[in-house]
């Protein structure tokens, strides 16, 4: 655990009175009351439903999952647009997302029709050797 996050932990234990035993819940519903799944999910239910946010069924969504795949693509794209390598991006994001490996977080990353055409013209900039104009009725 990062030095950061054992601060933030440290912050929320106190911030919350909590003497830690073993077998103490860190993160709980209601003070005694385990937090499980269902009552995440429960609440993000609830939430979409305050928020005028329609359901549209188990695999359409919106689902509490599409809230980290979002976060996935959205911090690839700003660190992308700010130059950064997306080689050397791609681990520490993996690594952030607590991912065994880069293969897991590829999942999440789909590139958008606008990141495709900028990355093409960029490419096309820099190398165009790669691609070549190509005119009709040319001879090869």
């Amino acid at each position: 655990m990062s030095n950061s996050l054992t601060k933030v932990m440290k912050t929320y234990i106190d911030n919350n009175s909590m003497e830690l035993r073993s077998d103490s819940l860190l993160f709980y519903y209601r003070k005694e009351h385990k937090l499980t799944a269902n009552t995440i999910y429960s609440r993000f239910r609830k939430i979409l439903n305050a928020s005028n946010i329609p359901y549209e069924g188990s695999l359409k969504g919106p689902r509490l999952h599409d809230l980290r795949h979002t976060f996935a693509v959205t911090t690839m794209n700003k660190l992308a647009d700010s130059g950064k390598d997306l080689y050397v991006i791609l681990p520490i994001l993996s690594a952030y997302l607590g991912h065994s490996g880069v293969k897991s977080t590829e999942r999440y990353l789909r590139l958008t029709e606008e990141r495709l055409s900028s990355i093409t013209d960029s490419v096309q900039l820099h190398l165009p050797e790669i691609f070549p104009e190509v005119k009709e009725n040319a001879e090869i």
